[in-house]
């Protein structure tokens, strides 16, 4: 042998990852159910907002989005910057005006007890092991993309939206704005039920 081990090496197993919070993530081991709306939330000029489908799982449900954008008579800059502000989820100060920065594409949910979380918001900071006080509305990496079409004038970016802990069977409000985009806030309305009824179908990959 060319390439000796180091005698005095010792195997070690690295070490187990922690469990991921289910407030932070759909678990992992479920299939999860999907309930499929292709509902056009909001529309102006240049953007379509669309929630598309809505997968269940015992411990929530993830929110799957699709925010198409389209270059019209916008400038090339113009049109990169709205395509780039499409994905601006993180919040770095305020406005001029004291409010969210108009290029901050933001949504959210609120119940019949008046009881909402949004985006802005997010996950709050603290312990892993501490579930937070609340619900919760989080951007989530699973199911994201984007891809181009009509000779890269249209772009099409898909986003999930992990909402933890499951909501009642009542109705919700679904909300969404984006100043940079000419969405007004917009708010629409979902079957709670139809959430709860898919939970109670979903299983895991191995029984």
């Amino acid at each position: 042998m060319f390439f000796e081990p180091d005698p005095d090496a010792q195997h070690t197993e690295p070490p187990e990852p922690p469990p991921i919070p289910p407030w932070l993530s759909p678990p992992a081991e479920e299939i999860g159910v999907t309930v499929p709306l292709q509902l056009v939330v909001a529309r102006s000029d240049n953007v379509v907002v669309l929630l598309d489908s809505v997968k269940v799982y015992s411990t929530g449900c993830l929110l799957l989005t699709e925010v198409v954008t389209r270059r019209g008579d916008l400038s090339l800059n113009d049109w990169w910057e709205l395509r780039s502000s499409g994905h601006t989820t993180m919040i770095n100060g305020t406005s001029e005006a004291g409010g969210l920065p108009d290029k901050v594409l933001r949504f959210g949910v609120r119940f019949p007890d008046g009881t909402k979380a949004t985006t802005v918001r997010g996950v709050p900071r603290g312990d892993r092991d501490t579930p937070p006080d609340g619900t919760v509305l989080s951007w989530t990496p699973f199911g994201g993309g984007s891809r181009f079409g009509g000779g890269m004038h249209l772009s099409h970016a898909s986003n999930g939206l992990w909402l933890w802990p499951l909501p009642p069977a009542a109705p919700l409000e679904f909300a969404v704005e984006w100043p940079f985009g000419g969405i007004d806030l917009t708010i629409v309305e979902l079957d709670g039920a139809l959430v709860t009824g898919a939970a109670e179908r979903s299983r895991p990959y191995w029984p």
